[in-house]
């Protein structure tokens, strides 16, 4: 029987190394980052379902489900009160929402890691138009990757996630997107 003898040459164990280090480097770029648990859908997946409170003027109660919208293409707003790019970005969205909503087009704000009187407040110093709804624990912007603010996804008619954007978005390329959306189903 063959005995194994240790090697003392260097080279062997920088080659070593350097494998190592390659599959390292292939596993971290191409496998990690599909292991993300704060990474949301991507386009093309579904979109998960949520039901969430309304945040509303007068205190009212209601909720907000999200596969009540099937059949509607929906633009998803997540936001917070204390965000200066979401505050800059509201009243595009207002704006588009209110000139789409005839073509079927559905608006939802979905507000996380805020308070609900600063929520409400910004909601009536802005008069949006379009509902928001309180995301308290930040589980709804965690299932849809949103955890830069602001970050605007858009959903097809058949519930699918078309695409999720971290940064403001300006009114006109909206519209292209919403405009394009329709066009597709």
């Amino acid at each position: 029987m063959a005995t194994h003898k240790p090697t003392t040459d260097p080279r062997q164990l920088w080659t070593f190394l350097g494998l190592l280090a390659l599959v390292a480097g292939i596993f971290g770029y191409a496998v990690l980052p599909y292991l993300d648990p704060a990474r949301g859908p991507s386009a093309g997946t579904v979109a998960p379902d949520f039901s969430l409170s309304l945040i509303s003027k007068d205190g009212e109660a209601g909720r907000v489900q999200l596969s009540d919208y099937r059949g509607h293409p929906v633009v998803l707003d997540f936001w917070a009160s204390w965000c200066g790019p979401c505050r800059a970005q509201a009243p595009i969205i207002d704006r588009v929402s209110k000139q789409m909503e005839s073509a079927g087009v559905r608006t939802i704000g979905v507000n996380t890691g805020d308070q609900l009187e600063p929520a409400r407040a910004f909601i009536e110093s802005a008069q949006l138009t379009y509902p928001s709804v309180f995301d308290t624990t930040g589980e709804v912007a965690r299932a849809f990757g949103a955890n830069q603010l602001p970050t605007l996804v858009l959903i097809d008619a058949e519930g699918n996630i078309v695409s999720v954007e971290s940064r403001i978005i300006s009114e006109s390329e909206l519209t292209a997107e919403l405009q394009k959306l329709l066009g597709a189903s």
